[in-house]
């Protein structure tokens, strides 16, 4: 039989749409997780810059 993609289901169940609206719904879904990837990336950078920042307590020794 013929495998059935997201992509696939959405050209046969809207006919309405042509492929121009896809292509832009599909580029702008990419953009929203490039973004969406950055902006977790950036969270994690600054959280590790934090804990950098804080200064490391040093147990005293005995010397």
């Amino acid at each position: 039989g013929e495998e059935i993609t997201a992509l696939s289901w959405i050209k046969k169940t809207s006919g309405f749409l042509s492929t121009h609206t896809l292509d832009y719904v599909m580029k702008l879904q990419l953009s929203f997780l490039y973004l969406f990837g950055l902006f977790v990336m950036l969270l994690d950078h600054g959280r590790n810059t934090v804990q950098n920042l804080k200064p490391v307590k040093v147990a005293a020794s005995a010397t």
